[in-house]
């Protein structure tokens, strides 16, 4: 134990931030009852809060000066000097990185770059000449899954325009658009760079996914701190969710750029403190969850001891889950129509997906724990090229999903597999390569999924009131 008070380490940490000026961006202080500490550069704006009603608890913020886009959140209770100056650190790198991100980066897309190439270069010069922060380059279309995640708009030249709906779907996050004929025929820089800037000013229209039950669907009478891991491509997050007899009292999202069970400790640590009635604590994670211990590659996490720490540390009951297995539990729960159900989980550009198993109306995890861990099988398929290539084309990643369903359906059978994958838009390919094998009654109905995070919240829910 530290021989300060977290009021007293919180002040000392406020000192160590104001001796650490530096000339990539301005640090001041405010004069309201916030107490916060700015860091600003002409890319963003980092707030660290110090509130004046709970002191020991500190406040990191990120905002991007273009878009006003949240970059990065947590908050911590003030125990550690050492480790709040790690967290520091890490809230200076997000914020320093906005200056790299800033920058505009647009990628042209045709079947060879050969045109767009050209246009790109011309477009290039343009945009020096109208100082206008952009960078222009080509790719062709059978590279734009590898490389497609590091640019912010996406051009589909007009030959490849019947792939505009596919490519939006697999970069739901990017603005897709393709360049009218007009355009693209004339090589008009200063007209496609006009369409451009528009663009970037419009949200980007999705399709609304049909509104979830509230839930409260489960009739219970607990106070639960749930939450959710998710780690994307360019981005870590945990949803935190207060529950109270089926009903969300509150809920918090810390994002951040790496991810490591500290975190959940962070977080926690400010929550049930603030929350010291909660009856339980539901963790669903990516990773292999066995006898209490969690393997999850990514972040580094191998064989740790995540519910005899937690548990120990908190005095609380916790209940951690796999993150597929939460959303097929969710998604089981949420419909009548099937007994027998999947749910394919592949985030963009990874080598390997993750299957939770509903069968005959029960979650099957196995004796392990690893059903529907497809690492394993990616090993043991014969593929032309390493997966982690495969995985970079459209083309190669069909293969892979289909080899992998084929796998699920030979095994489990299941009524239906439900598939949340950015790279498609709709069933109709993966039916086609499924019926190189199968014949068409064999193949289950496939279902299409663009957000799991409320099945993940539902099954989590579901299956620690299962063992309360």
């Amino acid at each position: 134990m530290s021989e300060y008070s977290s009021h007293e380490l919180a002040m000392q940490f406020r000192e160590w931030i104001l001796q650490h000026q530096n000339e990539r961006y301005e640090i001041w202080e405010t004069d309201d009852a916030s107490q916060s500490i700015m860091l600003t550069t002409p890319y963003g704006q980092a707030v660290i809060s110090f509130r004046e009603f709970d002191i020991d608890v500190i406040e990191f913020t990120i905002q991007a000066a273009n878009t006003d886009e949240l970059k990065f959140y947590l908050h911590f209770e003030m125990r550690d000097l050492e480790h709040a100056k790690e967290l520091y650190d890490e809230m200076v790198q997000s914020l320093l990185h906005l200056e790299e991100t800033h920058t505009l980066h647009v990628l042209l897309c045709c079947t060879s770059a050969l045109t767009t190439s050209y246009f790109a270069n011309n477009l290039q010069r343009t945009a020096d000449t109208l100082n206008l922060d952009m960078v222009f380059h080509a790719v062709s279309f059978n590279k734009l899954m590898e490389v497609g995640p590091d640019y912010d708009i996406i051009l589909m030249a007009p030959q490849i325009g019947y792939q505009l709906k596919s490519i939006s779907m697999a970069f739901k996050d990017k603005k897709v658009i393709q360049i009218p004929v007009s355009i693209f025929a004339e090589y008009d820089c200063i007209r496609l760079i006009e369409l451009i800037r528009n663009t970037i000013q419009e949200e980007k229209e999705y399709e609304v996914p049909e509104e979830l039950p509230s839930i409260h669907v489960f009739n219970n009478k607990k106070k639960l701190a749930v939450l959710i891991v998710i780690c994307e491509y360019n981005q870590k997050r945990i949803i935190y969710r207060l529950v109270d007899q089926g009903r969300i009292k509150k809920e918090t999202t810390i994002i951040k750029a790496k991810y490591s069970l500290t975190d959940l400790e962070d977080l926690l640590d400010v929550e049930l403190k603030r929350e010291p009635d909660i009856d339980a604590v539901c963790i669903s994670t990516p990773g292999v969850l066995d006898k209490g211990k969690l393997t999850f590659r990514e972040p580094g996490i191998y064989n740790a001891e995540v519910l005899k720490t937690f548990t120990e540390r908190y005095q609380k009951p916790f209940y951690f889950y796999n993150d597929a297995n939460t959303m097929v539990v969710g998604f089981y729960a949420l419909q009548d129509s099937y007994e027998n159900i999947s749910f394919y989980f592949h985030p963009r550009s990874a080598r390997n997906s993750g299957v939770g198993h509903v069968i005959n109306g029960k979650l099957h995890s196995g004796r392990n724990n690893i059903a529907g861990e497809m690492q394993y099988l990616a090993n043991t398929l014969k593929f032309k090229y390493p997966p982690e290539e495969i995985v970079k084309t459209q083309e190669g990643f069909l293969n892979l999903v289909s080899r992998f369903l084929t796998a699920i359906i030979s095994c489990v059978d299941p009524e239906a597999i439900a598939i949340c994958c950015d790279m498609f838009s709709d069933t109709e390919d993966l039916r086609k390569e499924l019926a190189k094998t199968f014949q068409e009654e064999f193949i289950p109905d496939l279902i299409l999924v663009n957000d799991p995070t409320e099945y993940m919240f539902l099954g989590c829910i579901y299956l620690a009131l299962q063992e309360m």
